[in-house]
């Protein structure tokens, strides 16, 4: 295994596409090249540059989460690339239990996934004021 650093987050010149940059620690400082998405990109550059939002977006959630249950993210792993698309893992150790702050959209889109009655019961609750 290649340990890397994210180093930027950009559109590329060449292809007009956004794309994050992984620079190899130690050895040559060999690059790998990612294409990603505009929003992931500069949810990236915000990061990189030290900037925190309000509220938590998307990412953030998820390492609240990770934070408030114990979870300790230990490494991610780029594992495979097929057909043009790059698969990673995380690897965690865990343990907790937890309340975590989030926007209302990511909860009630994770509330519709999982059929959660308390998120609906909730916001019906708080309309009738």
């Amino acid at each position: 295994m290649v340990e890397v650093e994210l180093v930027e987050a950009d559109v590329d010149r060449e292809v007009g596409v956004p794309r994050m940059v992984l620079r190899e620690i130690g050895g040559n400082s060999r690059v790998l090249t990612i294409f990603i998405g505009g929003v992931e990109m500069h949810a990236i550059q915000l990061a990189l540059e030290g900037h925190e939002p309000p509220r938590p977006m998307t990412h953030d959630l998820f390492r609240d989460v990770l934070g408030e249950l114990g979870v300790v993210l230990e490494r991610v792993v780029i594992t495979e690339l097929r057909e043009s698309t790059f698969f990673a893992e995380l690897h965690l150790s865990a343990s907790g239990q937890a309340r975590v702050d989030a926007r209302v959209d990511e909860l009630a889109l994770l509330g519709q996934q999982l059929q959660s009655a308390l998120l609906r019961r909730a916001v019906r609750e708080f309309t009738r004021r």
